[in-house]
């Protein structure tokens, strides 16, 4: 099936890929809206599972959630600090949107820790604003990558390629051969797809079962002789 689909859509038209694009990026922020929602409701089922080990005497693991939540500061830290050198920090660099960005991605991720650890919020999780926190640094950096801004964006796919013909010396194939900096980028970001992918798979496979053994649970507390 999968391959008569293939073949199906050699002799499709390009326009159509042309509205499939433009529909799939609006689907897309759906999608990244579900990560973001999977995300929060994942820590902190996670978070809570933890919470409950460590009110049952192991202490231990009161200092496991505090560095994995240190962690996910210190991680969320040093990808801003990238970000800021690779798209703001350039010498070429004047623009000044790729900094607006970041500055605005700074100030969410101060005001949603600050929300999580304030007494308006009744269910605190610094586990989950972490991993969040995370992600929002993972987007900006995903986002900035396909910025048109070329002298603000060291990834930027403008490397020339060198044409291969009988003369070309065989230096200049192997500088060409070697990974530029959209192709270890474009990998990257294919690697965390794949990551995020399969801990949706996980999230949906979870809440799956969780729903299943409620229904279960309900059904076996019906008493049938009533």
């Amino acid at each position: 099936m999968v391959m008569g689909i293939f073949f199906a859509l050699l002799y499709v038209d390009n326009s159509f890929f042309v509205t499939y694009s433009t529909f799939a990026a609006y689907v897309g922020g759906l999608f990244l809206l579900f990560q973001i929602i999977m995300i929060i409701d994942l820590f902190y089922i996670w978070g809570e599972k933890w919470v409950k080990i460590y009110d049952e005497g192991n202490t231990c693991w009161g200092v496991v959630m505090i560095i994995f939540s240190v962690g996910l500061y210190v991680a969320t830290g040093y990808l801003t600090f990238k970000n800021w050198t690779y798209f703001v920090d350039e010498p070429t660099c004047t623009d000044t949107t790729h900094r607006t960005i970041l500055i605005g991605g700074i100030v969410l991720v101060v005001l949603l820790t600050g929300l999580t650890v304030s007494p308006v919020n009744d269910h605190k999780s610094v586990i989950t604003s972490g991993a969040v926190s995370l992600y929002i640094a993972y987007l900006t950096f995903s986002g900035l990558t396909s910025s048109n801004i070329i002298e603000c964006n060291p990834f930027f796919p403008n490397e020339p390629v060198t044409p291969v013909t009988p003369d070309t010396p065989d230096r200049m194939l192997e500088e060409d051969s070697g990974q530029s900096g959209s192709t270890k980028t474009l990998t990257l970001q294919i690697v965390v797809g794949m990551i995020l992918y399969a801990i949706a798979l996980l999230y949906v496979s979870y809440q799956t079962s969780e729903n299943s053994s409620s229904k279960v649970k309900i059904t076996g507390s019906i008493d049938l002789a009533a």
